[in-house]
Order: structure tokens, then C-alpha cells, then sequence
């Protein structure tokens, strides 16, 4: 049985995340992984036939910004629907928003993925260290860059 690894990501356009992921996926040898992506930003068409070619499945998802309820509805509906052995958030401080409902579903690995680690010349808000302390603790595996 195959596993299923789902990378969240705010967009998918031209940027670092996206090569990344892209050279990660292809250079995969192993068939015992199905990938998906899933962006809360519509996905540019030439992005997505690069990573459809590899054999990704893109997952789009209407932004929090316009309606946290009916978010964490589809949310809730891709994580029944796809049953995930696998979450890679890449959302910063604020992956707890995928990560709570991917621990509620009993998802194994919960990974955070941040680019703050050693940033001395910023300064973090309150906000963002209450949300930095809510995605700790729904994580399991910590990555950084």
C-alpha cells in the first residue's frame, strides 16, 4: 500500500517552494509514495502541468481569508477523502491551522516547515508567537531552512 504525503503551501507560481518541491518529487526513486500538493491560491497551469507530468496531484482550497468555516469543511473533506499517512505544512507559523485537524484525524506525521530560525535582524509579533507555540504542539517533526 502506498503512502500518502501531502505538502500544503500557500501558492504554487515560480518561486523556491516550488522548485524545491518539484526537484524533492521527481528525484524520488521510490513507487511507494503518492504526492499531493494542495494551495490555497489557483495554481498557474504551467506549474501545474510540470508537476501533474511527475504525477502529483494538485489539490486547490478556497483561501482562510475568505471563510475560516467552509476552510476547515473542504479541509476536513480532502483529508477523509485522500487519507494522508503524511502532512508537510509549509505555512510558517501558522501551520497549526492544518496541522489541529490533521492530529484530530489521527495523522502520524505532522511536519512544520519554517524559514524563521535564525532570523536576529526580525522581530516577532505576539500574534505569531502564539501561533509558533499552537504549532509546536500539534507537530511532530520540526523542519527548517
Amino acid at each position: 500500500m502506498k503512502v500518502n504525503v501531502l505538502y500544503v503551501v500557500y501558492e504554487l507560481g515560480f518561486g523556491g517552494v516550488e522548485q524545491v518541491l518539484y526537484n524533492y518529487i521527481s528525484n524520488f526513486k521510490n513507487n511507494d509514495f503518492n504526492f499531493f500538493i494542495l494551495a490555497e491560491e489557483p495554481i498557474n497551469y504551467i506549474v501545474k502541468e510540470k508537476f501533474e507530468k511527475i504525477g502529483v496531484k494538485l489539490l486547490y482550497i478556497k483561501p482562510k481569508r475568505k471563510g475560516i468555516i467552509s476552510y476547515y469543511k473542504n479541509f476536513n473533506n480532502i483529508l477523509d477523502t485522500y487519507k494522508f499517512d503524511i502532512i508537510h505544512a509549509n505555512l510558517d507559523v501558522k501551520s497549526f491551522y492544518v496541522l489541529i485537524p490533521a492530529l484530530l484525524k489521527k495523522i502520524k506525521v505532522r511536519i512544520t516547515h519554517t524559514h524563521r530560525l535564525f532570523n536576529e535582524f526580525y522581530k516577532e509579533s505576539f500574534f505569531e508567537k502564539i501561533c509558533m507555540k499552537i504549532t509546536k504542539k500539534v507537530s511532530n517533526v520540526f523542519f527548517a531552512c
